[in-house]
């Protein structure tokens, strides 16, 4: 027989709730730069030897 922890939240609950962890990351995003870090990653998958 299976048990549901009833304190547990469900993964869409979670999600509803705000965590430091998010908003860490969306000070993170707003210090980087992305066209610029784009531009000098673009080319990582597009090299075919790379000995």
């Amino acid at each position: 027989m299976a048990w549901k922890n009833l304190k547990q939240r469900s993964l869409a609950e979670s999600m509803l709730i705000e965590h430091d962890a998010l908003k860490e990351r969306d000070d993170v995003h707003e210090l980087i730069t992305w066209p610029r870090s784009e531009t000098l990653l673009s080319d990582i998958h597009t090299k075919t030897n790379y000995c």
